[in-house]
């Protein structure tokens, strides 16, 4: 009967580099114009994003978290009632002095609480993931934008991100267990935005698809 109606992990990913969007925003006066890709040599110009960091400075992205764990509140109290119902009725069938024909009604109405309970639960859960969803689709729009109009007027051609501590704060940047994760889990850094002449995903599966032509392609171990 115990079920956990929390906030939803999903919402951890939410508002990468949202900050830095608001900054950009605010200097380009607020018009999200996008300038033409410059039509200079590559310079091979390269920028990182940290995005935990980021999230601690969003206030767009903190005000629909506390949003979100109100919702996610409201939904365990609708459910708290008959918690408190199902725990009355289980406690009553404990009692010494209730009769065998009490137990089988208290039976048969814990059942019907229980089905009512794991509905509502689940419609909760239900709701709550779609709403996460809608906000980690709407968070990395905004920030995908504000980066890459960043890096174009910028004239930075590639900007990763990346997750981690801040090392301004040495008694979090060097707890034991960030320290481990850091040491042991490989964490690649992902494009959040690429200038189109520095990404070769196109050249590179022609060059291949030329190869199994020419019959020089692998095709499997030896």
């Amino acid at each position: 009967m115990k079920r956990t109606i929390g906030i939803l992990a999903v919402l951890a990913a939410l508002g990468i580099g949202a900050y830095l969007g608001s900054q950009v925003f605010a200097q380009q006066g607020g018009t999200g114009s996008r300038p033409a890709a410059s039509p200079e040599p590559l310079r091979t110009r390269i920028a990182v994003v940290n995005v935990v960091q980021v999230l601690k400075k969003y206030t767009k992205y903190l005000n629909a978290q506390a949003e979100f764990q109100k919702q996610s509140q409201d939904a365990k109290a609708t459910l708290d009632p008959l918690e408190k119902q199902v725990r009355a009725l289980q406690a009553k069938a404990q009692l010494p002095e209730t009769s065998p024909a009490d137990r089988d009604a208290i039976k048969r109405d814990l059942e019907h609480l229980q089905i009512q309970y794991r509905d509502k639960a689940e419609d909760a859960e239900k709701n709550l993931a779609k709403r996460a969803g809608d906000l980690s689709v709407q968070f990395y729009k905004e920030v995908e934008e504000a980066i890459e109009l960043f890096a174009r007027n910028n004239a930075i051609e590639l900007v990763l991100m990346y997750n981690d501590a801040s090392k301004s704060n040495p008694t979090e940047f060097y707890n034991p267990g960030i320290v481990n994760r850091r040491m042991t889990i490989v964490s690649a850094f992902m494009p959040m935005y690429v200038d189109p002449r520095m990404d070769i995903t196109e050249p590179i599966g022609i060059m291949l698809n030329r190869r199994v032509a020419s019959g020089n392609g692998a095709t499997g171990s030896h």
